[in-house]
């Protein structure tokens, strides 16, 4: 019985070591698409030309 908890532990840290694996993957595909994008955003409004209302 224990050699059958053993086996199950197992497969269960595998499982949870798989779903730690596509998380992380996940989240550094989600940095690589977001940083650029807000990065762009950020300065095109620091850079932008001021108008009169600005002024």
């Amino acid at each position: 019985m224990l050699a059958n908890g053993g086996r199950m532990f197992e497969s269960m840290v595998t499982i949870f070591s798989h779903l730690l694996s596509w998380m992380f993957l996940i989240g550094g595909i989600g940095c690589i698409l977001v940083i650029p994008i807000v990065a762009y955003r950020l300065f095109a409004v620091i850079f932008e030309p001021d108008t009169e209302a600005d002024i």
